[in-house]
Formats: structure tokens, sequence, C-alpha cells
């Protein structure tokens, strides 16, 4: 299964009683070929890149349903 590590820019870290970490590494879906899929950058830029936004794609990296919450999105496969 292909893994991405994701290093989380110094503006995105927001006082929060969790703070962000420094790097996030995802699995991508079986299902798709693309090398670069899915990318968690894809995901925050087309959700509209806010601090707010990037804090629910890690409470979903942790808790393991990136996976599901993008096939909800019906985005299965993203573009850098």
């Amino acid at each position: 299964m292909d893994k991405r590590s994701v290093i989380v820019p110094p503006s995105l870290h927001a006082p929060s009683s969790q703070p962000l970490p420094h790097a996030i590494t995802i699995a991508a879906p079986p299902s798709c070929n693309h090398h670069r899929c899915p990318s968690i950058w894809g995901i925050w830029l087309w959700l509209g890149s806010s601090v707010f936004h990037f804090q629910i794609l890690v409470q979903l990296v942790h808790q393991n349903i990136l996976r599901d919450f993008i096939e909800q999105l019906g985005v299965g496969c993203l573009e850098r």
C-alpha cells in the first residue's frame, strides 16, 4: 500500500487543545492506482485551505476514516 507523508506548514499551527502534528502519513486506498492519490493537499485545497478544514482532516487521519471521507465526497482520485 502506497503511503505519503505530508509536512504541516508552521503557518497552520493554530492554538488548540490538540496541536497539529508536524507530519501526517496517509495510505492510498488499494482501489486507486494513481501514484499521487489520495492527496491530502488536494482535499485540503478543495475544502478551502483553512486551518479549520486542516484540523478536520487531521482528525479524520487519526481516526483512520480518511478513505471513507474521500469516498463520501466522491473525489476518490485527486491530482496535486
